[in-house]
């Protein structure tokens, strides 16, 4: 087919203005696979699509449950020590876990969170493992 080939390579096309064009018209509300700026993952998490969030990950998403507690902070406790300043604007610091009290990491209303010191969190964690293994050993004792 080499006779109706119009780009050399894959990369050549990549690079051309028209198709540089043609994808910049379908990216966000003009996607057909967008979804509102909403990711559900396999690990349970959920992702909001926020532009120019500091701490955004890859093509601009914030897991939702940390968007839902910053907010929450922004708009009660602004003087909180959870936010940081970052020009100009208050966003929640990354030394705060914010931790899902039913363990459920879809369940992201405002009731359901907690923040946490990473240490708070890991021994809150650990705990409920210990919990967990003395019922098991109780119940299941050695034979």
């Amino acid at each position: 087919h080499a006779e109706r080939r119009v780009y050399c390579s894959k990369e050549c096309m990549e690079r051309s203005p028209e198709i540089k064009a043609m994808k910049a018209g379908r990216s966000g509300l003009k996607n057909g696979h967008w979804k509102g700026g909403i990711l559900s993952r396999r690990d349970g998490y959920v992702y909001e699509r926020v532009e120019g969030h500091p701490f955004a990950q890859k093509f601009g998403y914030v897991l939702q449950h940390r968007l839902v507690m910053e907010r929450h902070l922004r708009a009660t406790d602004p003087a909180s020590p959870w936010l940081v300043e970052i020009g100009g604007e208050l966003f929640l610091s990354r030394a705060c876990h914010v931790h899902h009290k039913d363990e459920d990491r879809s369940n992201n209303h405002l009731s359901n969170l907690q923040c946490m010191t990473p240490a708070e969190h890991r021994r809150h964690h650990n705990e409920e493992v210990r919990k967990a293994l003395a019922f098991y050993r109780k119940h299941h004792p050695p034979t």
